[in-house]
C-alpha cells in the first residue's frame, strides 16, 4: 500500500538548480561532488531541477560537505566533480566548497516546477510539488535510510 504524505510545511524538498553538462554527470553517478561557494548545514534528500526546464528530474542526498577546495585540490578530486583541468583555477575562486552526493537517481518522469522570479539556485519545493517528487521517489521522506545515509558512523570506545 502506498503511504500517504499530506502536503505541510515539514514535508518540503529542498532544491537545486543545476545546469548542463552537471546534472547529467550527477544523474548518472559520474559526478558526486557540486561545488558551490557556500558551505550548508543541510543534510538529507535534495530534489535535482534541470535548470530552464522548469521540472524536477532526480534526487540526490547531500551527506556532506567539504570547504577549501582550492586549484590544487581541484586537481586531486577532478573524478568527484568532473570539471576540466583548465576551469580548475577560475572555479576554485568562485566555487571552494563540495557538496558531497550519495544516491543519485533520476525520477521516473520529470514534476513541475514552478520557479520564483530571480536568480536562485537553491530553493524550497511547495508542499505540493514535493509531494508530487515523493509519489516519484517514496525514498526522499524515508528517514530511516536518510538518516543512514546521512550520519557519520561513530563508534564507542570503552574507558
Amino acid at each position: 500500500t502506498p503511504r500517504k504524505i499530506m502536503p505541510d510545511t515539514t514535508n518540503q524538498l529542498k532544491g537545486l538548480v543545476i545546469s548542463e553538462p552537471w546534472i547529467s554527470y550527477i544523474l548518472t553517478g559520474e559526478k558526486t561532488w557540486e561545488m558551490r561557494s557556500k558551505v550548508t548545514s543541510y543534510r538529507g534528500p535534495l530534489a535535482i531541477i534541470r535548470k530552464g526546464t522548469g521540472a524536477v528530474v532526480g534526487m540526490v542526498d547531500l551527506v556532506d560537505c567539504i570547504p577549501g577546495q582550492h586549484e590544487a585540490e581541484y586537481g586531486a578530486s577532478e573524478a568527484l566533480h568532473c570539471i576540466p583541468m583548465a576551469q580548475h583555477k577560475d572555479c576554485a575562486a568562485r566555487w571552494p566548497v563540495a557538496w558531497v552526493f550519495a544516491n543519485a537517481r533520476s525520477l521516473s518522469e520529470p514534476v513541475p516546477y514552478k520557479h520564483k522570479n530571480g536568480a536562485q539556485s537553491r530553493v524550497v519545493l511547495s508542499a505540493e510539488e514535493s509531494l508530487a517528487v515523493i509519489n516519484h521517489d517514496p525514498a526522499a521522506f524515508d528517514t530511516a535510510s536518510t538518516a543512514k545515509s546521512a550520519s557519520p558512523v561513530s563508534v564507542s570506545v570503552p574507558s
